[in-house]
């Protein structure tokens, strides 16, 4: 097969996927089923400051998963035969030809197969978040970790590239940023650090030791797109 048509064959894929995904998620039950995970996204319910089971109406104890990512790459390691049959499946899923209990085992197949990938899992203890919350990538790498006591983040959060090295680190109290927080560039290299107080930005450099201006310190803490920090 050519590159070209294996490119044709990847956004086929990827465009039913997309679609998949929404509809795959009606069937909510068997996404616990695939690994660690105790509870999908879908089971659990916000209610007086608690997170809950829909079908119980008891506080969450448990990890709860969001299964976001289908494996692409993994799908487009199998054979045209059994890509082509996936992607009837998923279209049959998008078009509303499949029943839930279909959906269901298509789902079991998916996960069994190693064909769903996690996007975030979550820790709870009795209906609140306990322990680290982690986010990954499509690829299923790691994408972050924040840790967490009694539903407020505490301790240091980290945000790693794609290829497991260390992005960013912010240090919280209390739900609040407090400390030095450092970016990196994807070559390991310190990109800036910017100094927290009380969740404020008190001050910052860029790796090289160049300050950081008042203005790019109010962008970068709501928010602002790393790639104005500290360009090479």
């Amino acid at each position: 097969m050519s590159t070209l048509t294996n490119q044709k064959v990847l956004n086929k894929i990827r465009k039913s996927i997309v679609l998949a995904v929404l509809c795959l998620c009606f069937a909510n039950a068997v996404y616990a089923q695939g690994g660690r995970c105790h509870y999908n996204n879908t089971d659990v319910e916000l209610l007086n400051g608690k997170t809950i089971l829909k079908s119980t109406k008891q506080p969450v104890n448990g990890l709860v998963c969001d299964y976001q990512h289908i494996n692409v790459e993994a799908i487009t390691k199998r054979n045209p035969n059994q890509q082509a049959a996936l992607l009837e499946l998923m279209q049959r899923v998008v078009d509303g030809s499949m029943t839930i209990e279909q959906i269901v085992t298509f789902q079991e197949f998916l996960l069994k197969e190693g064909l769903l990938n996690v996007a975030f899992e979550v820790p709870y203890k009795d209906g609140k978040i306990e322990g680290i919350r982690r986010a990954y990538y499509e690829s299923g790498k790691l994408m972050g970790e924040t840790p967490y006591k009694d539903d407020k983040v505490e301790g240091v959060l980290k945000v790693y590239f794609e290829t497991g090295k260390l992005n960013i680190e912010t240090p919280y109290k209390n739900h609040k940023r407090e400390g030095y927080e450092r970016i990196y560039y994807v070559t390991g290299q310190l990109r800036a650090q910017i100094l927290y107080k009380n969740d404020e930005p008190i001050s910052g450099a860029c790796g090289d030791g160049g300050a950081l201006t008042n203005a790019e310190l109010i962008n970068w803490a709501n928010g602002g797109s790393v790639s104005f920090l500290c360009p090479l």
